[in-house]
């Protein structure tokens, strides 16, 4: 059987659980997860997967960083990658995730 979680707990912890997804690619970004004497480089994969996780969580930072990779744009977090898109769809998703952010 699986243990109940009252609402009134998981909703005080809530903003931090969302917030994991984007840790999680600034994590992966790192290489915070290579084991140590491996070869392998950093998951850009796994942090673009957690970043966008994180921004259809709602959190701005995230949302912000994913509008700035679709739209090509500098940015701190994920600068070394790129997505391709047209220009109709950089736009499309640059309006929905700008008014995400402004909570439209």
């Amino acid at each position: 059987m699986g243990t109940f979680v009252p609402s009134k707990w998981l909703n005080s912890y809530k903003p931090a659980l969302l917030q994991v997804h984007h840790d999680l690619a600034k994590y992966h970004e790192m290489g915070r997860f290579i084991l140590p004497g491996s070869d392998d480089s950093r998951d850009l994969d796994a942090a673009l997967f957690h970043e966008q996780q994180a921004a259809e969580l709602g959190i701005k930072e995230a949302v912000v960083t994913m509008a700035n990779i679709y739209l090509q744009r500098s940015r701190d977090v994920l600068a070394n990658i790129t997505v391709d898109v047209s220009n109709q769809h950089r736009d499309c998703v640059y309006s929905v995730m700008w008014c995400e952010f402004k909570n439209c």
